[in-house]
């Protein structure tokens, strides 16, 4: 492996983890903004988000 590659690696996770980051973030709020209106759709979307699901 050169050192490109490692880079190009590391840079790979890196923005995946801010992705993940960033997705909790924003089921935390779905949630909260669920629980705080009773918007019982709101809160499960919020739930549905942090499922780990995988795509066929």
């Amino acid at each position: 492996m050169n050192p490109r590659d490692n880079s190009r690696n590391k840079m790979i996770i890196k923005y995946n983890l801010i992705g993940i980051g960033m997705n909790l973030i924003l089921a935390v709020f779905k949630i909260t903004v669920g629980m705080l209106s009773n918007a019982h759709a709101v809160m499960l979307d919020g739930i549905n988000s942090i499922s780990f699901r995988t795509t066929p």
